[in-house]
């Protein structure tokens, strides 16, 4: 069924923070120029967004469809196509947006990433934007748990099922994984990231660490940036929070030019 609408979004501090907290940013920021693997988005994926489950729909077709309630109601239908890694996805009923925006992606077995490469449309930034999984995450959670039952040790069950957890919003068991796997593997600036933005909710020192720590494997990650600033923003160290958001913005997040624009307007001037 459709009950087409435009992307009704607006992006403050605390909205951005909680979305942000739920959505756990960490695909990887490179355009492949090589994706040998073929990449299976096609069906349902699913994800707790801003305001309640969100639902996409790629169909073989070319065309996303996003249910903002995850009620068999499409909100916007686009057209999609993907060259490599990066997907490119232009609105055509419900519009939202006149611009076509593209994003990287990745995904596996278990969830779907995608990251921001280029869009000027927040409202489809906000929704797209994260990790997702398929609509049978249960039982995908519960084959990584047989998995890991027979090999402890394999690091990728427990990102496999870290990211599934963010995606449905179980921030606990998602640390847990996370955890897990950085003992065994500490060279994933990712993972760091990920975990950085699950501790924001309760434990800023510890999502200000583990940001400086993906930084330094990977330093130009827009996101680390972002989640180092909403951490220092919140534990008010407000001019090395803009400081940061600043990096975020010349990396790519351009979206964030206004959204923190009252907030930082007078540290941005000086800089």
């Amino acid at each position: 069924m459709r009950r087409l609408t435009k992307y009704s979004f607006n992006i403050s501090y605390s909205i951005l923070s909680i979305f942000l907290i739920m959505l756990f940013f960490g695909c990887s920021n490179t355009i492949s120029e090589d994706h040998n693997e073929e990449l299976n988005i096609n069906g349902n994926w699913v994800r707790i967004g801003q305001s309640g489950p969100i639902r996409i729909a790629f169909t073989e077709s070319g065309f996303v469809k996003t249910d903002f309630g995850n009620d068999n109601m499409y909100e916007v239908i686009s057209k999609y196509a993907t060259t490599n890694n990066v997907i490119t996805i232009v609105d055509k009923e419900g519009y939202s947006c006149d611009k076509p925006g593209e994003y990287i992606i990745d995904n596996d077995d278990y969830y779907l990433s995608i990251d921001l490469l280029k869009d000027d449309c927040d409202g489809r930034i906000i929704t797209t934007i994260g990790y997702w999984t398929r609509s049978n995450f249960k039982e995908l959670i519960s084959n990584l748990d047989s998995l890991i039952n027979i090999s402890p040790n394999n690091k990728d069950y427990y990102l496999s099922r870290a990211r599934i957890n963010m995606a449905i919003g179980r921030p606990n068991l998602a640390i847990s994984d996370l955890d897990k796997y950085i003992l065994i593997d500490s060279s994933n600036g990712e993972a760091f990231l990920n975990r950085a933005a699950v501790k924001l909710a309760d434990d800023t020192k510890g999502a200000i660490s583990d940001c400086e720590i993906s930084i330094s494997i990977n330093p130009n990650d827009k996101n680390a940036y972002l989640i180092l600033g909403l951490a220092q923003y919140k534990s008010g160290m407000i001019e090395d929070a803009c400081f940061n958001y600043k990096k975020s913005i010349d990396l790519g997040l351009t979206y964030l030019a206004n959204a923190q624009y009252i907030n930082c307007e007078e540290y941005w001037k000086t800089q």
